[in-house]
């Protein structure tokens, strides 16, 4: 009984805190920038990042490579790091490519 009644004074709790008549107001903190400003921001720190990324993806598997004595098996890894670091950093550029083709499909 004791949680019905909890239950019910939390449910009702909404009630009182919209009583009152003073109201909040907070400032907007990113200004008056929209979503594909934002979006476009995050985008280039995304490329940026990715770009170091494969720098050192690339760096790795030379090292990979280089270390691999002939073994297949080490060559075919150093590959397909540098191949999965390549079609990343491709993928970001088909964000970039498609938020400008959204962009101006809206403007």
């Amino acid at each position: 009984m004791k949680r019905i009644i909890s239950f019910l004074s939390f449910l009702s709790l909404p009630l009182f805190a919209s009583a009152s008549s003073s109201t909040v107001d907070f400032p907007n903190p990113l200004g008056n920038a929209s979503f594909g400003v934002i979006f476009s921001k995050v985008l280039v720190y995304a490329m940026w990042l990715g770009a170091v990324i494969l720098t050192v993806l690339v760096v790795w598997s030379a090292y990979i490579l280089m270390l691999s004595k002939g073994d297949p098996a080490e060559i075919k890894k150093a590959k397909a790091t540098l191949l999965y670091g390549v079609i990343g950093y491709v993928i970001l550029l088909f964000a970039e490519a498609i938020r400008r083709v959204i962009m101006n499909l809206l403007t």
